[in-house]
């Protein structure tokens, strides 16, 4: 497959410039699953004559500037992505240990787009970064969801992330990591009905119309070591770590049980839903 890439970047003054790009990217081998994340189960598929490969179109604009001493970083950039060849699994799939996969999906068309904010300190006792991602996934197939746009798997509108680093020498440093993220989209359904054997079947409507639970977590990080020595040729350090400080249980995927008088109840999977200590010992040579 021929992949042609192009950037570009103009200096707008010496502390700021414009840059762009186009990329035509090909993949040869894409994942394949029907739960709201991927599973050790899920189908990886090779392209091959009835899958043909996925190819992107992507544009990007961005603006990125310096202060003066070079301590701050700004940039604002745009982007633009169409999907080809795209394709999903067809409504009640089966897929596991099924030979003729291509007879369980459905060809369409992909698109995803959004902006970018960054600041960044780079120097000082108290440094970091902020970023911001607002963003869309859409996919565009026939015979799902009436032929409408829908959210794909990965869809997160919001994305946020702060990370503060407080320094008041070489030896000590204290960190603090914010995370935010929309939550995934995922299927829901909509009612159910009961079978004369009194068996409950829920029904589903639109594809990927509801989302999870949103995601963030604050890690906090402790660092002491690094001698005041130049000429030391081995440096240690300890780190001390929480992860997920006020236990967030955010949840890995989301599925749903019948419960009493035919209702459809959810319930989340969480991984690593409380407070994760750890304890690291770092050597440099």
């Amino acid at each position: 497959s021929i992949e042609p890439r192009v950037s570009f970047r103009y200096k707008t003054s010496a502390i700021s410039s414009i840059k762009g790009g186009y990329s035509k990217t090909s993949q040869f081998i894409n994942q394949l699953f029907n739960s709201d994340s991927p599973t050790p189960i899920s189908q990886w598929q090779l392209s091959k004559p009835n899958l043909r490969p996925l190819k992107g179109d992507t544009y990007s604009l961005g603006y990125f500037q310096t202060s003066t001493g070079d301590i701050w970083e700004f940039s604002t950039e745009v982007y633009f992505r169409k999907v080809h060849h795209l394709y999903d699994y067809k409504d009640f799939a089966s897929l596991i240990l099924n030979r003729q996969i291509e007879t369980e999906i459905l060809y369409g068309k992909g698109r995803a787009y959004g902006i970018e904010w960054s600041v960044k300190k780079k120097e000082g006792i108290v440094h970091g970064s902020l970023s911001y991602h607002l963003s869309r996934t859409e996919r565009l197939i026939s015979g799902i969801n009436k032929g409408n746009w829908y959210p794909s798997n990965f869809d997160k509108p919001h994305d946020l992330s702060i990370l503060i680093n407080y320094q008041p020498n070489r030896r000590n440093t204290l960190s603090f990591n914010f995370v935010y993220a929309s939550g995934r989209p995922t299927t829901t359904p909509g009612g159910n009905f009961q079978l004369e054997n009194g068996l409950v079947v829920p029904v589903y409507y639109s594809r990927n119309q509801d989302r999870i639970p949103d995601y963030h977590r604050i890690d906090v990080s402790y660092t002491i070591g690094q001698s005041y020595k130049r000429d030391q040729k081995v440096r240690t350090s300890w780190t001390i770590s929480v992860y997920n400080i006020y236990g967030r249980r955010n949840a890995f995927s989301v599925f749903y049980t019948t419960a009493a008088f035919r209702q459809i109840e959810g319930k989340k999977l969480s991984i690593l839903g409380n407070a994760f200590p750890s304890i690291t010992f770092n050597i440099d040579i």
